[in-house]
């Protein structure tokens, strides 16, 4: 995998006071997850933070699911990121507590905000540099380039329709089910 991390089901950590429902419950997160190329760990901290009856700290997450300050931080980021985990505060504490988000909606359009649109918006701009670069360009393959590169515009307003179009009706039936 590109994180290194393989695709079978870990057991859950030897430190961790963690049942073998809630722990089954996190590793089908994972598995739900690792489709869309998410890192395990990653995948363990929302399904951590989702199983949980309470907030979570960020130690809680460390020594429940036995992984280093680093992954912890670095998973904690990318999911608030996405809009996957927001921060909730407790009187007298000033520790964060992380709370998982329910909605299907906005989990799928924080996810595609993240890792598509973003890529999607670089892809226009490449096009127009593309489409200037071929304009100069006197041979006769500068014609069918230049086709080329109207398909892939076309192609790419197409999927950013799509993308936004789903994530409306997502955010639609989740606010409806609310």
């Amino acid at each position: 995998m590109a994180d290194g991390e393989g695709a079978e089901e870990r057991p859950a950590p030897a430190s961790a006071h963690i049942s073998q429902s809630r722990w089954e419950l996190i590793q089908l997160c994972v598995h739900v997850t690792r489709l869309l190329g998410v890192p395990r760990s990653v995948c363990e901290i929302f399904g951590f933070v989702f199983s949980s009856t309470s907030p979570v700290t960020f130690e809680d997450i460390v020594a429940g699911l036995g992984m280093s300050n680093g992954s912890a931080s670095h998973g904690l980021r990318y999911l608030r990121r996405i809009g996957a985990l927001s921060v909730i505060y407790l009187a007298r504490d000033r520790r964060d507590y992380y709370v998982a988000e329910s909605s299907l909606g906005r989990l799928a359009t924080g996810y595609l905000m993240e890792n598509i649109t973003h890529h999607l918006a670089d892809n226009r701009e490449r096009i127009s540099s593309m489409r200037s670069a071929l304009g100069a360009d006197e041979d006769g393959r500068g014609l069918h380039l230049s086709s080329r590169v109207d398909l892939l515009f076309e192609w790419n307003r197409q999927v950013s329709a799509a993308i936004a179009a789903a994530s409306e009706t997502l955010v639609q039936r989740s606010a409806d089910r609310e």
